[in-house]
């Protein structure tokens, strides 16, 4: 599951500079606005995902009392606060913007 998050990563820093082909006729700007748009969305989804293959991972301390299967079997986060938190803060920004921002 790590390694698929990484991959998607990839795919979207590889998108990033095929931004500069994209023109965009309905805008008031058509050279920029489509170019900026696609690049920082694209940007923006690798970081997502990259921080949620980073809170995939299994821990490197060893445990006397589990297996190393044990701890890949449980798939529990590395970093259980952080995501909550990340977690949090898209909803607050949700529940103050609203669901049909401009």
């Amino acid at each position: 599951m790590n390694n698929a998050f990484l991959k998607i990563t990839k795919f979207f820093l590889y998108a990033a500079p095929f931004s500069a082909v994209i023109v965009s006729r309905g805008t008031l700007f058509p050279f920029i606005v489509g170019k900026y748009v696609f690049f920082r969305t694209t940007v923006a989804l690798a970081l997502i995902f990259f921080l949620w293959s980073w809170a995939f991972q299994t821990r490197t301390h060893t445990d006397h009392k589990q297996t190393n299967t044990d701890i890949k079997n449980k798939k529990e986060l590395l970093y259980e606060d952080l995501t909550y938190k990340i977690r949090g803060i898209i909803f607050d920004v949700k529940k103050q913007l609203g669901l049909g921002h401009k």
